[in-house]
């Protein structure tokens, strides 16, 4: 009875270890928003660029509600590590919209033309706690359009240079001198700088460069630029950082542990781990087979023991049909679930 015991035991986890990776990938492959795309491009009587946004919002259940969706744009790259670099964020109005046009007043305004932007959508999941309930979905990159002109600029000045000091005068697009509400300056230099917002009409700007080297500043509003771009160059003795070099590379366990370049995923481990649970099952049954072989041929007609030989020839061959029809029963779920992932 101990060996009728594991031998089941052996083939219960032989399907619930061989399913589960198999089901679970279609099943949350897609969270967050999906399908997410452009609409629309408009030129603004300033010749600045309003853009329509749709995507497809996060279905809603029993173990995902959505509490808050934002729609982040960059002009810096597509990774969103820095919020204080975002051109803007906008959270649509709640609970489940799947529009977004910038003509539409929210904290997201008209972007400048000709300009390739990033943007993503970022759903929340009650249900989760931050950051794990955080589930971005970026959007394809664009370009906007070009307007038949360009919108009017602030101008930033010449740099004025006292040692590793920069000082950049200021003209409004009015001729006024003075920078514009909430903007900075920011500098191409490593790492990029961005100054604090500099004070309504203050007519300068300056910057104290930590390198050496051609450096290029420009106005900002947020990441958007609003002003020409300036090159400069900041004097050798500025420097006053020192080059860690490249970082170390991260640890792979491939490199100390080679049998590890076998598994490229939970689901390869997991496949090669039932490939151990089945053979162990086959040689169990087959054992069971055999031994039932040898309690009918030495019986001798003693109805115990032929009833003995009996179960255990019925438990192997229902053992071997259980693993069998596991095999069926995926794959019938597979192809409604349109899984991809391989059977071992």
């Amino acid at each position: 009875m101990f060996l009728k015991t594991c031998f089941l035991f052996l083939v219960s986890c032989f399907i619930f270890l061989w399913i589960t990776p198999r089901l679970a990938k279609p099943v949350f492959a897609a969270l967050g928003a999906q399908d997410l795309h452009i609409v629309s491009q408009t030129c603004t009587a300033d010749n600045r660029v309003n853009v329509g946004f749709a995507w497809i919002a996060q279905a809603q259940g029993d173990w995902f509600k959505t509490d808050a969706q934002y729609l982040d744009i960059s002009t810096i790259d597509n990774t969103f590590s820095d919020p204080s670099k975002y051109l803007g964020a906008v959270n649509p109005p709640y609970p489940l919209s799947n529009l977004y046009d910038t003509s539409s007043g929210g904290s997201i305004g008209p972007l400048d033309p000709g300009k390739l932007h990033y943007w993503r959508i970022n759903t929340h999941n009650q249900y989760q706690t931050n950051p794990a309930g955080w589930y971005p979905t970026l959007g394809p990159a664009f370009t906007t359009i070009t307007c038949s002109g360009s919108p009017t600029l602030w101008k930033l000045g010449t740099p004025t240079m006292s040692g590793c000091t920069a000082t950049f005068s200021i003209t409004a697009p009015d001729g006024t001198t003075g920078a514009g509400h909430d903007s900075t300056l920011g500098v191409s230099a490593t790492p990029y700088y961005i100054s604090p917002v500099i004070p309504d009409t203050s007519p300068t700007v300056s910057y104290t460069a930590t390198q050496s080297g051609s450096l290029t500043a420009v106005l900002l509003l947020y990441t958007a630029e609003i002003s020409n771009k300036v090159t400069f160059t900041a004097p050798p003795n500025c420097v006053s950082w020192n080059n860690p070099g490249a970082p170390a590379p991260p640890f792979n366990i491939m490199s100390v542990f080679q049998p590890a370049k076998r598994f490229g995923s939970f689901g390869q481990l997991a496949s090669d781990f039932l490939l151990i649970l089945v053979s162990l099952a086959a040689g169990l049954a087959l054992f069971f087979i055999v031994l039932s072989g040898i309690k009918l041929a030495t019986s001798s007609g003693d109805e115990k023991k032929l009833a003995s030989a009996k179960g255990t020839l019925t438990y192997a061959i229902i053992g071997i049909a259980v693993i069998i029809l596991a095999f069926v029963v995926v794959r019938i779920l597979q192809y409604f679930l349109q899984s991809s992932v391989p059977i071992t």
